[in-house]
């Protein structure tokens, strides 16, 4: 009597044992899957983008997207890890529904370093204005060959000015390379100058303080999420 009892407090044992094993199991593929969380219109995980570019880029996507142009979002990753871009791209812009409810209006232009591949993956509500044939030539004539030099800034311009065209959108703020670079050296004579003032002044004037607090208030805001749009999986690939 004893052996049979110890028997199935064994079994029962090994049973709770057994789905304890598969529940864990399932919770690390629930959570695996939606372990992708973007950092705002424009996700960097690769870090190829300055942040000056890229917060000043993102305050013009907003804008554009507020003004009722396409809600675009911009993704850097290190690898696909075995996906392919097509499935990586379909999934990530339907899980995050990029674009407006309404009208679909939905952009991703996401890059993997790793394998050379873009994909650009558009929304329903803009198949029209921006068919497969289109979205290739951006890829292959604007983006490809400036990000095989490294020169993605410049690549993402002349796409997302392509792009602006074709959904007759105006952008009021514009940002050119030529603009970067003006900036940066604006900021260097106001530096130099600065250290040329603390020479004749007791205290240290340390320029730089202000702009890490502004960004960190800037990150410290979070990411409100996308429009709640979707795709059906239009749009093109490529390598570079």
């Amino acid at each position: 009597m004893k052996s049979l009892m110890s028997n199935q407090r064994n079994q029962q044992m090994n049973l709770s044992k057994s789905l304890s094993i598969k529940l864990a199991l399932f919770l690390i593929f629930v959570f695996s899957s939606f372990s992708f969380i973007p950092e705002g219109l424009i996700t960097d995980h690769s870090g190829v983008l300055p942040k000056d570019y890229k917060k000043k880029l993102e305050i013009q996507l907003s804008e554009v997207a507020k003004n009722g142009g396409p809600e675009i979002a911009i993704v850097f990753i290190d690898s696909l890890e075995g996906n392919t871009i097509e499935k990586f791209a379909f999934d990530l812009f339907n899980e995050f529904k990029i674009g407006q409810r309404e009208s679909n209006n939905g952009l991703l232009i996401l890059t993997a370093l790793k394998e050379r591949k873009i994909r650009i993956e558009v929304g329903y509500g803009l198949e029209g204005a921006l068919n497969d044939a289109k979205v290739g030539r951006i890829i292959k004539n604007q983006l490809a060959p400036h990000f095989a030099k490294k020169e993605y800034c410049l690549g993402l311009n002349k796409a997302l000015n392509t792009i602006y065209q074709e959904l007759k959108v105006n952008p009021s703020k514009k940002i050119g390379i030529k603009e970067e670079k003006n900036d940066f050296i604006i900021f260097m004579v106001l530096f130099v100058f600065i250290l040329l003032l603390s020479r004749f002044k007791n205290r240290v004037i340390h320029p730089n303080r202000h702009v890490f607090t502004s960004n960190d208030q800037n990150r410290s805001q979070g990411f409100s999420g996308f429009g709640g749009g979707s795709s059906g999986g239009g749009g093109a690939s490529g390598s570079f």
